[in-house]
């Protein structure tokens, strides 16, 4: 059958198998992968912190600016590479060079900004009325 004519339900059966297969066999890879990717990033967090405390002004809002950027380029680079290794076969981990070069950063940016944006929308309904 056809994966594009399969029911909804059979397809999210089979996605949701898949991943639980992919954490099984790659969770000290997904481990790693997370400490390569969002340490850095807490770090830089924690270093924005402290300069905010000294009221710096113009390079504050760049500091907060430019955190924000690598925050999601960061989460956007996890995202890919895990969805990157649900696609594989189990215990076939694509290199992290092989990811960088082949995620779409534009269109997973967007996507992720629409969601937040989506989120926060919704919410806003929920307590608004």
């Amino acid at each position: 059958m056809n994966p594009a004519r399969q029911p909804s339900r059979a397809l999210l059966g089979r996605v949701l198998r898949r991943t639980a297969a992919v954490l099984r066999s790659d969770s000290r890879y997904l481990f790693a992968l997370a400490v390569f990717v969002f340490v850095p990033v807490g770090i830089l967090e924690a270093v924005l912190d402290v300069l905010a405390e000294q009221d710096l002004g113009v390079a504050l809002i760049a500091g907060v600016l430019s955190v924000a950027i690598i925050a999601l380029i960061g989460d956007v680079f996890y995202s890919g590479a895990v969805a990157g290794l649900i696609a594989k076969r189990p215990g076939q981990q694509p290199s992290l060079r092989r990811v960088a070069r082949e995620l779409r950063y534009g269109r997973l940016i967007a996507a992720d900004l629409l969601v937040t944006l989506v989120v926060a929308l919704g919410l806003l309904l929920l307590i608004v009325p």
